[in-house]
């Protein structure tokens, strides 16, 4: 059972409607569950409706659809990071900009704040643990070398 079991949903729409059973819905990508959150922001499992692959989502600082100067700045570290090839790299797939968002959760319309206009970065989705919960394997959480 997760937070959201006994939330009623709200939907909170600019346009369109979520399908049943996701937190919402960005364009063609149904929102699932959150995977991780911390300094840099938040990242949520999305499904493409088009492809029916999953996607990990990340929101970009709503700073950039306000700010050319941010924005090409971004586009040059976009370009940098997907010249970047390992196995322990998620790689960074698409920078989309939002059209259409609808929300069947509060928590996560709270956490999102998107509207149309902001940028998400869409990445290949790696299952696995967070980087915390991997450290916790060993004593004190200290990685030996």
């Amino acid at each position: 059972m997760n937070d959201f079991d006994n939330e009623e949903p709200s939907m909170r729409t600019m346009r369109g409607d979520t399908n049943e059973g996701t937190l919402g819905r960005i364009d063609q990508y149904e929102i699932i569950r959150k995977l991780g959150g911390g300094g840099f922001g938040v990242v949520y499992l999305v499904r493409d409706t088009q492809s029916d692959v999953e996607y990990a989502i990340k929101k970009l600082h709503p700073l950039l659809k306000n700010s050319l100067e941010e924005m090409e700045n971004l586009r040059s570290q976009f370009k940098l990071v997907s010249k970047l090839i390992h196995s322990h790299i998620a790689p960074a797939m698409i920078l989309h900009s939002v059209k259409e968002v609808a929300y069947s959760s509060e928590d996560v319309r709270k956490e999102l704040r998107l509207s149309s206009g902001d940028f998400v970065m869409v990445m290949r989705y790696a299952p696995g643990v967070t980087l915390s919960q991997w450290r916790k394997q060993f004593a004190n959480g200290i990685v030996p070398f």
